[in-house]
């Protein structure tokens, strides 16, 4: 990541904990936050992560379950049943 000053200490964190989740092993980083980071051309202030592996109901467990242990309190997740 070439243009750390395109996100906040933050968001460069919070990406790095998600990238050392087993369950978003075949996700990427894609979105305006890539294109920042690759080309300083804005800010950016969210994460979006791709996969082109089928994820399935269990994927989503899991990963709902990484995110909210590496996470705690800091986190509200939604309901998978509304996603």
């Amino acid at each position: 990541m070439s243009n750390i000053q395109a996100v906040s200490k933050e968001l460069l964190d919070t990406l790095e904990i998600l990238q050392a989740l087993p369950s978003l092993s075949t996700f990427a980083l894609a979105g305006g936050t890539n294109l920042a980071l690759r080309c300083n051309h804005r800010e950016s202030v969210d994460l979006d992560l791709f996969s082109g592996a089928t994820v399935g109901l269990e994927g989503m467990e899991a990963i709902k379950t990484e995110i909210a242990s590496a996470f705690g309190d800091h986190i509200r997740l939604a309901r998978i049943e509304n996603l």
